[in-house]
């Protein structure tokens, strides 16, 4: 799977392959393969074609912070579907507050997730929308609690057209 990596000004497009804790890394023209163990507290260690390096590790997921004995980076990671979500002007975490969740792209209501006057929590999922053949399902930037629905199962939706109000 192709993830875009972004250190400091710097995005950095790899494609990783999985075989249990063995990775085979692909940026550019360069191959590695990548041994990575998930220690205690964040803590990972991890060998790029025999040598190894330490790391800790602290985020949210998209967003994290990595640190060595030598550098405290600031990095982003975003799978292909996420950079093609906020290519188009969305995220599928919203846009870290609680305005009205617009659609981030043209697409189909899959499914709505809250009712009217539900209090949700940050991360939760609000609403699926069904674009370019992908189900991505919308999640709450924050906790609060649903003011209106605007969007029904079905329905056929267009770019920043408001789905959920907020109170």
């Amino acid at each position: 799977m192709r993830y875009y990596i972004q250190i400091q000004e710097n995005e950095i497009p790899l494609d990783i392959t999985e075989d249990g804790n063995v990775w085979k890394v692909i940026s550019g023209n360069t191959e590695s393969l990548v041994d990575v163990a998930e220690l205690a507290n964040g803590y990972v260690s991890v060998i790029v074609n025999g040598k190894h390096y330490n790391f800790h590790i602290s985020g949210n997921g998209t967003e994290a912070v990595v640190e060595t004995s030598l550098n405290r980076l600031k990095t982003s990671i975003l799978d292909e579907r996420e950079k093609t979500i906020r290519k188009f002007g969305g995220s599928l975490t919203g846009k870290g507050s609680l305005s009205d969740l617009k659609a981030p792209m043209p697409g189909l209501i899959v499914d709505v997730l809250v009712d009217e006057g539900q209090e949700f929590e940050k991360g939760q999922g609000l609403i699926i929308v069904e674009a370019m053949k992908m189900e991505n399902e919308l999640k709450a930037a924050d906790k609060g609690k649903v003011k209106e629905i605007k969007a029904t199962a079905g329905q056929a939706v267009e770019k920043e057209q408001v789905l959920i109000v907020f109170e």
